[in-house]
């Protein structure tokens, strides 16, 4: 696998502009966010979970969902307690499944989250990995459009590979033979990560974006 330089960014440590108008009293005095989590296909979610596709428009293997949680710090080193929401909620306090999403939306979006970008061959790779929901930063488009701007391109190829990592390279690598070997890596890579992350893991497929926007699922012949 390629050498990069592992050591995380420290991100902001100023509370993010969280929206809370949906989010959970945690009857201690705190408010906690409704945030998106990426979770893998095979994930066995409840009939009223408040859930969808990354990609709705074509039914292909690996396509993860976007589950709608509340993420509960227990202190130390252990990863947030998760809440996940369902119609029930939404409608207990009279807010639509379109209001939840767009909130979780708004506030992965001010959460704090950076790009480091390395060459470990003569191509570009981006890579988040400072923020326990970095694969979730996926639905901000100003933050990939970010990673475009680091690496030069208005077209990208991102992995998801598991919970906490996001690598994104020019999608030019994947329609060029000059970019075969580094396309190949980045493929190798992303699905490493997967394999290795055990229950973590999120999707070992590949996803295109142009301008910040998710375009489709990479297929590969």
């Amino acid at each position: 696998m390629w050498p990069f330089d592992k050591r995380k960014d420290e991100a902001s440590k100023a509370m993010p502009a969280y929206r809370l108008e949906c989010g959970l009293d945690t009857g201690d005095g705190n408010t906690v966010p409704v945030l998106p989590m990426l979770m893998r296909k095979d994930w066995a979610r409840k009939p009223t979970q408040l859930c969808r596709p990354l990609i709705t428009k074509v039914e292909l293997p690996h396509i993860p969902w976007v589950a709608l949680v509340h993420l509960i710090d227990e202190g130390g080193s252990t990863a947030p307690s998760r809440v996940y929401l369902r119609s029930e909620r939404a409608e207990q306090i009279g807010k639509s499944v379109a209001e939840f999403e767009a909130e979780a939306l708004h506030n992965i979006a001010v959460r704090p989250a950076s790009w480091q970008v390395t060459s470990p061959t003569d191509a570009k790779l981006a890579l988040c990995t400072n923020d326990y929901l970095a694969a979730e930063h996926c639905l901000s488009p100003n933050f990939i459009r970010e990673a475009g701007r680091l690496l030069g391109t208005r077209s990208l190829m991102v992995g998801i590979p598991s919970r906490g990592h996001l690598l994104a390279t020019p999608l030019e690598h994947f329609t060029s033979g000059a970019g075969a070997d580094h396309a190949l890596t980045f493929k190798m890579m992303v699905e490493k990560f997967y394999e290795e992350a055990g229950e973590i893991g999120i999707t070992p497929g590949m996803f295109i974006f142009i301008e910040g926007s998710l375009n489709s699922m990479a297929e590969f012949g």
